[in-house]
Formats: C-alpha cells, structure tokens, sequence
C-alpha cells in the first residue's frame, strides 16, 4: 500500500524549553533547525549561561507551574496556543 503524498501541506514546528537550565535542550533544537520560542526555569542565575550559549533566545524567569497555570485557566480547560 502506498501513502498519499501531501506537498501542499506545510507544518511548522516550534518548542518551548521547560527547566531549561543553561540551554542545552534549547542548543540541540537551534542545532536541528527547530525554533524555540522561549526557555523557562524558575532560576534566574541561569539566565546569563541560557542566553550566552543560544543567541537571540529569550529566557523568561518564571515558574513552570505559573506557565501550566495560564495554559489551563481558572475552568480548568486546556487552551492551546495558536
């Protein structure tokens, strides 16, 4: 059985480094051509090493629980980011 080709159909693909440290998940993603929207880590030491080891990356330093907080909502509903 052969699968049907879908060139028309074009996905895009971004990350969101979580616990992200110094950035090594983040270098990886840049490595393989996948953007990474922001890095995240309740830590803000970490900071300098984040954006030092990947260029342009925004570091936000903040809580991960904060961060699932907003994506659930006070109805406790999943909202996806579009």
């Amino acid at each position: 059985m052969t699968r049907p080709s879908n060139k028309s159909a074009t996905k895009r693909i971004a990350a969101v480094d979580l616990f992200c440290g110094a950035g090594g998940l983040t270098r990886g993603f840049l490595d393989a051509g996948i953007p990474v929207l922001a890095g995240y880590d309740i830590d803000s030491a970490c900071q300098f090493a984040y954006e030092h080891n990947n260029t342009g990356a925004r570091f936000v330093a903040q809580s991960v629980a904060d961060l699932f907080s907003w994506f659930y909502g006070h109805d406790n509903q999943l909202h996806v980011l579009k």
